[in-house]
């Protein structure tokens, strides 16, 4: 993870505290937009490996962030939903977009470890 960049796409304070303090026990590389028009923004100047999205932002929501974050000419090379909603929800509301995993609030680390890892071995 320490080789990663990530964009947290978060709006509420206290969860971006908490993922925040997640990355930071993997030394990770970081920086928050929190809305979808900044994490538009940030994903073309950052150029982040790894996005975690959440789905319900202000200006834009994550599914439309998500989707033209995808359009850009140098796309990260995973974006992960984070969210409250479950993934049988997400796949059966927004089954065209196409993200690389789902994880749920509050992040855990050992789930993130584990959903990273899989998204690399691929």
């Amino acid at each position: 993870m320490k080789r990663l960049k990530i964009l947290v796409v978060e709006d509420n304070p206290l969860h971006q505290q908490t993922t925040c303090k997640v990355l930071d026990t993997l030394h990770t590389e970081y920086t928050i937009a929190s809305n979808g028009e900044l994490a538009i923004e940030l994903s073309e100047k950052y150029r982040p490996d790894l996005i975690l999205m959440d789905i319900s932002l202000p200006k834009i929501n994550g599914i439309e962030a998500a989707k033209k974050i995808r359009q850009n000419e140098h796309p990260p090379s995973w974006i992960i939903a984070l969210t409250s909603y479950t993934q049988t929800e997400l796949y059966s509301k927004w089954h065209d977009i196409k993200f690389d995993g789902f994880l749920g609030k509050p992040l855990e680390k050992a789930e993130l470890l584990n959903l990273v890892s899989s998204l690399i071995q691929d």
